[in-house]
């Protein structure tokens, strides 16, 4: 099966400053055709009517989803996979399980998601991700690729922790934030926590909560 790495809901710039890891959002499961199947698809559309190419397209989802459904009894023999498997209660599941069944309009599905419980840590999702990959990576199935999809995991007190001192450090002074120029203010007290907000140069009373991933930019600025 053709795998692709989709990195692109990491935030780079936490994870080199050491505010957050790459971990494991989903598998994504979809259709793909080769260049050579593609131009055969075009071919048809030109020649088919629409009744024709209606059920060519079913046929040809329907293959998917068989397909797709021959990879889904192997992990369910494997793995606790929630709404696929209606003896696994949530929260006590390694996979969550969606499928574009109904979605689509149609009876079965060509399209899944295996999202990766996020109660079970970040090391056993990772030894998770591995094993599946090693299994789904020998699989024969036409026309299915997967696109594994990573998000940030944010250390959120130490990134806040720091975000405050740079507050502290630039309270009052002009600076850039979020394309804009304008200071660091006091906004309110809590608990003896100093809480800030950004005004925009000029401003009086209005001003924008601070974003702890945006603001601590200022540390590499």
């Amino acid at each position: 099966m053709y795998i692709s790495h989709d990195y692109s809901y990491v935030n780079k710039t936490l994870v080199d400053l050491g505010y957050a890891k790459i971990g494991i959002h989903s598998l994504n499961f979809d259709r793909y055709f080769s260049e050579k199947e593609k131009e055969e698809n075009r071919k048809a559309y030109e020649i088919l009517d629409s009744d024709g190419w209606s059920k060519r397209c079913d046929q040809i989802s329907k293959e998917l989803f068989e397909r797709m459904e021959s990879m889904m009894k192997i992990l369910n023999n494997k793995y606790s996979i929630y709404q696929y498997n209606n003896t696994i209660k949530y929260g006590e599941h390694d996979l969550f399980f969606y499928s574009n069944r109904g979605w689509n309009n149609k009876e079965w599905y060509d399209y899944i998601q295996l999202s990766f419980n996020e109660k079970n840590g970040y090391e056993y999702n990772n030894m998770l991700l591995s094993e599946l990959l090693d299994l789904i990576s020998i699989l024969e199935l036409k026309n299915v690729y997967c696109r594994v999809q990573y998000e940030t995991i944010v250390d959120e007190k130490k990134l806040h922790d720091d975000v405050l001192q740079i507050c502290e450090q630039y309270e009052g002074k002009f600076i850039t934030y979020s394309g804009m120029v304008g200071k660091i203010k006091c906004v309110n007290i809590k608990d003896d926590q100093k809480e800030y907000g950004f005004f925009k140069k000029g401003a009086k009373n209005r001003y924008y909560r601070i974003n702890d991933a945006e603001l601590i930019k200022l540390k590499i600025a």
